[in-house]
């Protein structure tokens, strides 16, 4: 498809292909995962998130409303993909406990969709980052007309994005809650590609 070509040019040319930063190919190049389908076309997220916006929304279920907690140790050590620097966080850096988890959600939304996104870790690392930008970590996508969108994302919008694109109508949260997806509709559109901020 020529979208996808495109898409692929300016990733290039944003130096994202190839510099440590993981991605997704596209759907020409990307072999059916294991239950033999291939990711979501636009048209294919654009049915799921008509179906979000018009379904009723589940009642949220409370989970466990406090417990104690086990912090690691404060010092934490960060090696950048990109350009192999280490960045050591003086205090307990909460980014660096979930980027693991932030990682595997990533991989399962990138076999989801057929079209490029990366997850840009380049924020957490002191050498690539600007001085006065806060870390994080930035969700990239490239969805079919090829303009390229970057939102800096939490775990929790990486778990409500895979579920959305798994059909479900609810996400889970770390208490053990579940949330209607529903009021997220607008912060997954715009994560995806499919509505341009205002």
């Amino acid at each position: 498809m020529l979208w996808a070509a495109v898409a692929a040019a300016a990733l290039a040319a944003a130096g994202l292909i190839g510099a440590g930063i993981r991605g997704s190919a596209a759907s020409s190049d990307r072999a059916a995962g294991a239950d033999g389908l291939k990711g979501f076309s636009r048209d294919g997220l654009d049915s799921l998130m008509t179906r979000l916006k018009t379904e009723s929304a589940p009642d949220p279920v409370l989970g466990a409303m406090c417990y104690d907690m086990a912090l690691p140790a404060p010092v934490t050590e960060y090696v950048c993909p990109v350009c192999g620097e280490r960045t050591v966080y003086e205090q307990w850096c909460w980014l660096l406990h979930e980027l693991p988890r932030s990682r595997e959600l990533f991989q399962a939304i990138a076999d989801s969709v057929d079209f490029p996104v990366m997850l840009d870790e380049r924020l957490l690392c002191s050498h690539c980052a600007p001085s006065d930008e806060e870390p994080g970590i930035v969700l990239v996508a490239v969805p079919a007309e090829g303009d390229t969108v970057r939102n800096p994302v939490s775990q929790g919008d990486l778990l409500m994005l895979l579920r959305f694109l798994q059909g479900d109508l609810t996400f889970d949260d770390d208490f053990g809650g579940i949330n209607p997806l529903q009021p997220h509709a607008a912060r997954i559109a715009l994560l995806l590609g499919l509505e341009r901020p205002e």
